[in-house]
């Protein structure tokens, strides 16, 4: 952390981004950066950046701690303890694999293989489900759609399944 301690977005903005490009790319440094400016502040990157933002010695602290875990290499999401999928915002943590992109792919090749006129309802099991994202958006999209099906997620963690179960309350599933 430099000597004089950031405190604007601008600032935070330039200083994580230049020390997250020894880790990443700039546009994902910089993408990192903007996604812990907001979890901090609890505001939107857009309002942020449209308003700017002079962030409190509580939230700088929080900053400087967050930076030096991202610096050490640990992934966002474990150091946020969340993670976005399918338009929701998971819990995640250590031991618990980060949801990606392919397998949103998979949550959608799931759902547009079911019709919505069923003769019998669908059962869908999900083994290994770390963090429940995968049987809760199914669930969930189905539930938008009127569909009803049995969604199952299974894993051999207690601790996993506890987030997961978290995850399915604060998510409605």
């Amino acid at each position: 952390m430099p000597q004089n301690k950031p405190h604007t977005e601008r600032e935070w903005l330039s200083y994580l981004s230049a020390a997250l490009m020894k880790l990443y790319d700039i546009q994902e440094a910089k993408t990192i950066c903007k996604w812990v400016l907001s979890y901090v502040s609890g505001i939107s990157w857009h309002e942020i950046a449209l308003h700017g933002y002079r962030f409190s010695e509580k939230e700088v602290e929080q900053l400087g701690q967050i930076s030096s875990r991202l610096l050490e290499g640990e992934p966002i999401q474990y150091v946020l303890e969340e993670a976005h999928f399918y338009g929701r915002i998971f819990k995640v943590g250590p031991g618990i694999l980060i949801p990606r992109r392919e397998t949103e792919e998979l949550v959608e090749w799931i759902l547009s293989d079911i019709s919505p006129v069923l003769t019998t309802i669908p059962t869908i099991l999900d083994v290994g489900t770390g963090s429940g994202c995968i049987p809760i958006s199914i669930e969930r999209e189905l539930a938008e759609k009127a569909i009803t099906a049995s969604v199952i997620g299974l894993d051999v963690s207690d601790d996993t399944m506890r987030i997961a179960q978290e995850n399915k309350h604060k998510l409605g599933a």
